[in-house]
């Protein structure tokens, strides 16, 4: 195994320790995430204030727009040594949240079993942004969502069993790889002129298009300006490395990170990066929310 690959292994911050359940029992309370683990509430904030500026406009504009103030204003770093870049949260040890899915377990969980993961300044500003949530998150919202008969049956083993889920939602990154967003983008705006000329169309069907393919092209227009902070930042890193071959890498990753996702990947580690930029976005920035929400009925995909 690769030297730096290694070192890089030895730095990575498992979140994780170990499942809070055993059959419906529960265990190691406190234990959920290592001791250094830390929220990150920059997601939820830079979401919040996105959400509150947005109000009354078309949901899928909304999601779009959330994901562009996440993308376009959340730190992001290049750790030593590491060829692919891109990060979820402020930094390698912190995990983000999502306001927009679920507030209320966690704003009890950080006064009890996890208090470790925020201070008395984060709590408290978790329990403000929270408060724009109530009424608009999905958890919470499930019970009006099925029939009596179903509610006694919501919750198994202190977790709903109405369906949060992540990872439902795959992105076509053989297209994606091969044309770039770059190549999405045109083609939404290729459709909409389509649209906009075609006199026939149904009025309800048509504002209904015109908003989603808007929210793709803005909602792709923020993973390419993502992936150009990295290069810009990885220029600037590259000006005052000293290591010669370092310097070469940072270069390296600035080109690349200049070139895809926004056009085809050429090489293997164009696709890689390319990969991870989406990755990123789909399962950590951007949340597939599947739920009826006044937050999440509308999703913006990378196609």
């Amino acid at each position: 195994m690769d030297t730096a690959v290694q070192e890089l292994k030895q730095k990575v911050c498992i979140k994780a320790v170990k499942g809070l359940y055993r059959g419906s029992e529960r265990i190691d309370m406190g234990e959920g995430f290592r001791q250094e683990v830390r929220i990150c509430l920059e997601r939820a904030r830079l979401v919040t204030q996105s959400y509150k500026e947005t109000e009354w406009q078309p949901m899928v504009i909304r999601r779009a727009k959330a994901l562009k103030k996440v993308l376009e204003n959340m730190t992001i770093y290049i750790q030593d040594k590491e060829p692919i870049v891109g990060n979820m949260a402020s930094d390698p040890y912190s995990i983000p949240t999502y306001p927009e899915l679920y507030w209320r377990w966690l704003e009890k969980a950080v006064e009890n079993e996890y208090r470790h993961l925020l201070d008395d300044e984060g709590r408290e500003e978790l329990k403000e942004i929270n408060s724009y949530w109530k009424g608009k998150s999905v958890h919470g919202m499930e019970r009006d969502l099925v029939s009596e008969s179903m509610k006694p049956h919501l919750w198994y083993n202190g977790v709903t069993s109405f369906s949060y889920q992540w990872d439902m939602v795959l992105p076509n990154y053989e297209k994606i790889l091969r044309v770039g967003l770059r190549g999405i983008v045109k083609e939404a705006e290729e459709r909409l002129s389509e649209m906009e000329a075609d006199l026939n169309i149904d009025t309800r069907e048509y504002l209904e298009q015109k908003s989603f393919l808007q929210a793709v092209i803005i909602s792709l227009e923020a993973a390419i300006t993502f992936a150009k902070r990295y290069a810009e930042l990885a220029r600037e890193k590259s000006r005052s490395e000293g290591d010669p071959k370092r310097k070469r890498e940072l270069e390296e990753i600035a080109e690349i990170c200049d070139w895809v996702p926004e056009n085809p990947a050429r090489t293997l580690h164009e696709a890689l990066q390319c990969f991870f930029f989406i990755h990123l976005i789909i399962d950590f920035l951007e949340l597939p929310t599947l739920g009826q929400s006044e937050a999440g009925s509308d999703y913006v995909p990378l196609l």
